[in-house]
Parts: structure tokens; sequence; C-alpha cells
């Protein structure tokens, strides 16, 4: 059985990072589903619910910006971690002028998205009362502003804003567009086989502002 909400998730930049680029990040043009759920468990993070995307609007014009950012190439052996931990060794660290690299960035900016979500109880203890409990902690959440952490599009360095969305069926700059095919867009793990983690997509479309993401064909 799963609850179902209408958010708004709002920022000035959100990263959506396209898996098929190694080096620099690229975002696509749309959130994809596990980052938006990412999002939603920001704003609730129980052990014992999962998060659903089903759809969402998207209500300003696409816009990208590129920017050179200088990133870490390395990071410091966990092993040498443990060591020093143990006071056998020094601690090992990244100095601020080694190890750097500069990567270019394509963002997007000023987003505002509307999400239809539902949370399923996963832990097997559903009931009418439990779904209820929650659905409140949410919409609480939601009108007054809390979260467990804060909420973010894609990476924790583009925070966004959240609050419940009351206006009806979402309109923005697309909605009186057909539909836009964006091609597969990444929309998270497979992790039924506990040796291996699969990727899974969606062929996403946006018609009228709306990618549907619930019941679209998972590859």
């Amino acid at each position: 059985m799963a609850q179902g909400f209408m958010v708004r998730l709002r920022g000035p930049m959100a990263l959506f990072t396209r898996p098929e680029f190694k080096v620099e990040r690229y975002s696509y043009d749309v959130p994809t589903p596990s980052a938006l759920a990412g999002a939603l468990a920001s704003i609730y993070l129980h052990p014992g619910i999962e998060w659903q995307v089903e759809r969402y609007w998207v209500l300003n014009e696409i816009r990208r910006q590129s920017v050179a950012v200088k990133e870490v190439s390395s990071k410091a052996s966990s092993a040498k971690v443990l060591q020093a931990a143990k006071g056998k060794g020094p601690m090992p660290r990244v100095g601020v002028g080694e190890a750097r690299q500069i990567r270019c960035t394509s963002r997007l900016v000023d987003v505002d998205y509307v999400v239809q979500c539902r949370f399923s109880i996963t832990d097997g203890t559903d009931s009418r009362a439990k779904r209820a409990k929650i659905a409140s902690i949410v919409d609480r959440r939601l009108r007054r502003g809390q979260c467990y952490q804060q909420p973010y599009l894609g990476v924790r360095e583009h925070p966004c804003s959240f609050s419940a969305w009351e206006g009806g069926v979402p309109e923005g700059h697309y909605s009186q567009c057909g539909p836009v095919d964006l091609g597969l867009v990444f929309c998270g793990m497979d992790r039924t086989d506990p040796a291996v983690d699969r990727p899974r997509f969606f062929h996403a479309v946006m018609d009228r502002g709306c990618v549907e993401v619930a019941g679209r064909e998972v590859v």
C-alpha cells in the first residue's frame, strides 16, 4: 500500500550527472527519479519505507551553465587511515595544492519541479495506522519546512527548498509543448542480486512539461 504527495523542489542549480561521462560532469536535461527520491528521503528518512516517484513536472525553462571546477583527483588510502586510527602511522592527507585538477561541469540553473510521489512500507509492518502516522509526519514537515537533512538536487553542492504543492495540475514553461523525447535516463540501481548492482534506465518523454516515471519500461 502506498501513500501519495505532491512536493515542490526549487533551487538555483542542479546537477543530474549522466553516467556515460566518466570525467566531465554533464547533467541530464531533467531530474533522475533516484535523485528526486533522494531529495524526498532528505525530508523524511525512515529505514522501513521507500520513496517512489510516479511523475514530475518541469516548471522553468531548461537552461544550462558551464563552469570549470578545481577538484581533488585522488583520495587518501582507507588502509592507511585505519592504521593511523590504531596508532601505527601518521594520518594520511591530501594537501590543498596537491592532487588537484580542473574539470568542466555543465549544470542546470534556476530549476523548479513538482514531484508526484508515494512512499511504500517495506519492513513488513504495513498497517493503516502506520501509514496515517507517517503521512501526517511528512505532511507536517512539508508545511513547516522541516527535514532530516538539507535536500539537494543531484549533488550536495546544489541544495534546494521544498514545500507541499497545492496548486492542482502544475503549469510551467512547457505546458503548451508537445512530446519531447529525452532518451534513456538513469532511474536507479537494481539490487535484487546481492552479488552485483545493475543500473536501470527508462525511456523519458516530456509531454506538456510532465515526465511520466511509473509504468515506463525499464531497461
